[in-house]
């Protein structure tokens, strides 16, 4: 099966709303559109619940957003109570890494997440089709380093920062 992991494009970002109420900025739109030449024309396609996520994946492979399948499988990593601040990267970055401290406390793990990931995929897994997944950077690296396909530790850190607005994994699994 060929998977395709699309990373969301670019969201207006509210620090006085949550993160998966999100919107795709004029910017993430274009950006969202110009994925259909990277993306199978009628695949298998499931997202994230959340809003940017949805818009991705509809301009990307030009379907209407009330006809996207949404799974919580591919929602982004569970970080209750994360403070919208300076540190948000930095503190992001260490839990890509593995280096979950205090700052990381009622977090989902990267093992969780990976898990969670899999279970999704493979309750959408198509039989012909090409399967397209809407997910989100820290969800699509921990089960990326779960299955080997990115090395754990630093070189996960530096994979995750190198991921774009939108971005799309292609893989055969």
């Amino acid at each position: 099966m060929e998977l395709f992991l699309v990373r969301h494009a670019m969201p207006e970002v509210d620090p006085h709303r949550s993160p998966d109420s999100w919107r795709l900025s004029r910017e993430g739109r274009i950006a969202a559109r110009a994925l259909r030449a990277d993306l199978p024309r009628t695949p298998t396609a499931v997202s994230s619940p959340e809003i940017k996520a949805v818009e991705t994946l509809a301009l990307g492979i030009d379907r209407p957003a009330d006809r996207i399948v949404t799974d919580d499988g591919f929602a982004e990593v569970l970080r209750p109570g994360e403070p919208f601040d300076d540190e948000v990267a930095a503190r992001r970055r260490a839990w890509v890494e593995g280096r979950l401290d205090g700052r990381h406390d009622g977090w989902e793990t990267p093992g969780e997440a990976a898990t969670r990931m899999q279970s999704a995929i493979d309750r959408h897994r198509p039989e012909r089709a090409a399967l397209v997944v809407a997910t989100h950077g820290m969800a699509m690296t921990a089960w990326l380093t779960a299955c080997g396909h990115v090395a754990d530790g630093a070189a996960a850190g530096e994979f995750w920062s190198q991921l774009r607005f939108p971005d799309v994994i292609r893989l055969g699994i």
